[in-house]
This record gives structure tokens, sequence and C-alpha cells, in this order.
């Protein structure tokens, strides 16, 4: 009897180890082929390519998932090339130790704040303005906001009209940029030749951006005169030969798939003055006209002596009682050289030039002035 109890005792243990352990080969299985649905559908092919929200080799989509971050196929978004680029060392330790940024959901960049977290302290201004203009070009076609940019008082070689971001950090000059988004940008940097090649990839945008210039205009430099004794009659000296000033409007059109304007946005009006020329004519020469025409005592308009390097004295009074700016302080950034120059009138016809106010000169003039 007891060996019967016994035997049905060890009956039941097998059974029920038999059922658990069934149940928990069955549970695994399960698990392991649900896992393996779940990679298959996370990582989508693009031109051959599994392409996801994260970078190849830096996580799962539970990561991502885990990181707040949305998984998305990424796409070429904007490009941009700076033609005749010089790799100086600054440029060269960049680019060495960035082959892309990633710009993170809800966030913003700062390049000086960058440079100095990644101690770039080789890097000058006019290399930081290379990447940033590379940077500004390429952003204007996404979604990313741009909070600050700014521009020389002249266009650089390396930088097309319009599309220039100057850093500077004396200056405390930035180029920042913000991410609203809740996807991450990337932007890869390629030197191919003696281009720098910008690249933005990103979620696919669900309008088109076209970036056009609009009203662009001329600006004519002044031409200011110096009167000087060191100067032969019939000769003009020329100081500074000037430059055309030029002034650029840059609009941003967002179009529709059917190529309906959607939103026109005016993202900035670009100025680069003109450089004024500077003459310097003789003294005598301009003495004997005003003898001739009769008008040397009580004219507004006198004569600078100059010694041949700088004028004494230029402030000045057209005929017309027009005050024009002291030729000393021609600086380039002057917005409004050009319009007024081209408004004074004498009282016999269209003045062609600023002529200053006499003055005294002790120096002795440059014997290499040209």
């Amino acid at each position: 009897m007891k060996k019967t109890t016994y035997a049905a005792s060890f009956f039941l243990v097998l059974c029920t180890v038999y059922l658990f352990g069934t149940a928990h080969l069955g549970s695994f299985l399960y698990d392991l082929a649900a896992d393996s649905k779940n990679v298959t559908a996370s990582t989508p092919e693009i031109a051959g390519k599994s392409v996801s929200g994260e970078r190849e080799g830096t996580g799962d989509s539970e990561d991502a998932a885990m990181s707040g971050k949305e998984t998305y196929p990424r796409v070429v978004l904007a490009e941009s090339t700076i033609e005749n680029i010089k790799v100086t060392p600054g440029l060269e330790e960049f680019l060495s130790s960035f082959s892309e940024i990633e710009i993170e959901p809800v966030s913003s960049f700062s390049l000086l704040k960058f440079g100095e977290d990644e101690h770039l302290d080789s890097m000058t201004d006019e290399e930081m303005s290379v990447v940033s203009t590379g940077l500004y070009e390429v952003l204007l076609y996404s979604g990313l906001e741009i909070v600050q940019r700014h521009q020389g008082l002249s266009l650089p070689d390396y930088a097309e009209l319009g599309f220039e971001a100057r850093v500077d950090k004396e200056l405390h000059q930035d180029f920042k940029f913000a991410n609203s988004d809740s996807s991450s940008y990337i932007i890869s940097f390629k030197m191919e030749g003696n281009s720098l090649r910008f690249v933005l990839e990103g979620p696919q945008l669900p309008n088109e951006v076209e970036i056009t210039l609009q009203d662009k205009q001329t600006v004519e430099p002044r031409v200011i005169r110096q009167y000087t004794p060191y100067v032969k009659r019939g000769q003009t000296k020329v100081k500074v030969e000037g430059e055309k000033g030029i002034k650029v409007d840059v609009w941003k059109t967002t179009l529709d798939s059917k190529g309906f304007v959607l939103k026109e946005e005016l993202i900035s009006s670009d100025y680069y003055p003109p450089v004024h020329r500077e003459e310097l004519v003789s003294l005598e020469e301009y003495m004997d006209s005003r003898v001739a025409d009769g008008t040397q005592e009580g004219s507004a308009v006198s004569p600078s002596v100059s010694d041949g390097n700088e004028t004494q004295d230029t402030s000045l009074e057209t005929d017309t009682g027009t005050e024009a700016p002291d030729a000393s302080q021609q600086d380039r950034s002057q917005s409004d050289g050009a319009e007024e120059s081209q408004g004074a009138q004498t009282d016999t016809g269209e003045r062609d030039s600023v002529e200053s106010r006499p003055s005294r000169a002790e120096d002795i003039p440059d014997s290499n002035m040209k």
C-alpha cells in the first residue's frame, strides 16, 4: 500500500515538472520570435542602406525610445559647397576632429561655445567664419531657426552674396541656431580637393523651400578731393581707389507639393557699404580757378591743405549749404554716403566730388605717394 502511494506521488511530481518546463520553453520561444520581428520592422532600407533616427551602431530602437528621440527615415535636406578653400591649421584641426555634428531635439547650438567646449582654441575668426557661412546656407533650407548671424563690412572671397555668416570672438559676434523639433539633425563636413562640402540630413520636410535674392542694388562710391601744395598743377594722385557697395534682400519661400506659395519671409537685408575714392589735387590750380571766378573770398567751398598722407581739416559745406562728412571719418560702414553725394549740386550744375576747407600742414609729404 505504501509503495503504491509513493509511486503515485513521484508520478505527480514528474508531471508537474514536465508541465512547468514545457510552459517556460514555449514562453521563451515566443519572446524570441517577437524580438526578431521588432528588429526587422525598425530598420527600413533606403537606397540599399539601413537608416533610422539613430546613427548606425549607436543603439537599438529601445534605447531611442528611452531617450525620447523619434526614429525616422533620414534624407538629405540641403547641401552647400565653399570653393577655393585653403586648409589652414585651425580648419584642419576642426575637420579631423569632427566629420559631423548632431543637433539634438529641442536644443540650441552656438559655434563659439562649441569651439570653447571642444578646445578649438587654434581656430581664428576667419576659419570660424568659413564654417559658420557653410552652416548658414544649408540651415536656411531646414526648419531650424537662425538665432544670431552677423556679416562683415566687405564680402569675403569664400562667401556668396546673401549667405555670409561672420564670427568674431572679441566682438562677441556668434553664429547661433535652434532646433525646436522632436527629431535630430545631422550636419556633416567633408573636404573635397580645395572645396569644403556641407550636408544637412534630417526628417523629410512636408513642403519645399526656395531661397532667392531680390532687390539687388549697387551703391556708387563718392569722390573725395583733398587739395595740397605738394601736387603739381594738372596732376591728380589717387590716395584710395574706392570700391562699389552693394545691397540685397534674402527671401525664403515655402511651397506645397503642387508648387503653390504658402509663405514668404524676409530673412535678411545685407548691405556692404562702398569704399570712397580719395584724390589729391593741386592747391595752386584750385586757387587760380577761384580767383578767375571771382569767388576766392566769401566762398562756402574751400580747399584742404594736405601733406599727401592725411587731411588736416576736411569739414566743408557745398554751395547749396549741404554739409558733407569729414574725410577722416570715411568708414566703410557708412550707409548713406553714396546717397548724399548724388543729391548735392552747385549753382552751376551737379557736383561729382566733395571738396574740403583749407588748413595748415607742416608735415613733409610722403615721397612714396603715387
